[in-house]
């Protein structure tokens, strides 16, 4: 990715009043965990959710692919460029945070980067390491996350293929609740656990899954987990019900 281009046309300015409101309601949204193996869509679509209405209908999500997403050529997978624990080891496919259009300047709103924070599209993409050749778009605030196509069949004999569960280009709206799945909710309480772990402590059981977030979320809904993951299990089960009490009377 070179530079940084012009914003989408898609957004709708905020006036100054709604700048204002939304600068104090980033401020005061929950903590959200910063567990950065995964979870980018669901933090972004439940601090979407809890923004005023007002603010809410003019919000957009800025989402950033690199090569191992789009195509199963290219290799190359988004980095994370803060001294962070476990820092490292993060690897994404795509991340996508809040954009907003304003008088001030367009600003994002990464809840796990920078909670609670407004910060340009240039901070934000620097607190990446981005790959060549990515690139980034704006959508509909309300788009929840996208389709994957799997691999590409070639014919035989069969060529060589980096990656798989490439982006298809469709994007689709949060139904997770309505058909009772709680996704956001489990996600975001498994992203608290992640937190907990990293920090220190936790059984190992869910130790050996600290960065791998699929798997952790299996263990916590598991029965059979040794005792000394009970406390970890217990957190998990509240953060489910606190999140789904706080989306729920967002709606």
């Amino acid at each position: 990715m070179n530079g940084y281009p012009p914003p989408a046309n898609s957004v709708e300015p905020l006036s100054e009043a709604e700048t204002e409101l939304l600068l104090r309601a980033a401020g005061s949204l929950p903590e959200f965990s910063p567990y950065l193996f995964s979870g980018c869509h669901d933090r972004a679509h439940a601090a979407y959710v809890l923004l005023p209405a007002a603010v809410r209908a003019k919000a957009g999500k800025v989402w950033l692919f690199p090569p191992a997403r789009y195509t199963s050529a290219i290799a190359g997978k988004l980095g994370l460029n803060l001294a962070v624990p476990y820092g490292e080891k993060v690897e994404w496919g795509y991340h996508v945070a809040l954009y907003f259009k304003t008088s001030r300047g367009d600003l994002v709103l990464d809840a796990a980067l920078t909670p609670g924070q407004l910060i340009s599209p240039e901070r934000w993409f620097s607190m990446m390491k981005i790959p060549a050749p990515s690139f980034w778009t704006v959508l509909d605030g309300g788009l929840y996350l996208f389709n994957d196509s799997g691999t590409p069949s070639f014919g035989r004999p069969p060529w060589p293929h980096r990656n798989t569960n490439l982006m298809n280009g469709y994007f689709y709206r949060y139904e997770g609740d309505a058909a009772g799945s709680n996704r956001i909710p489990l996600n975001l309480a498994r992203d608290a656990v992640g937190a907990a772990l990293i920090a220190g402590g936790g059984c190992p059981a869910l130790r050996a899954a600290i960065t791998e977030p699929e798997n952790l979320l299996e263990l916590l809904r598991r029965t059979d987990l040794p005792a000394d993951c009970a406390p970890l299990q217990e957190r998990f089960r509240t953060e489910v019900q606190s999140w789904s009490q706080r989306l729920s009377q967002a709606r």
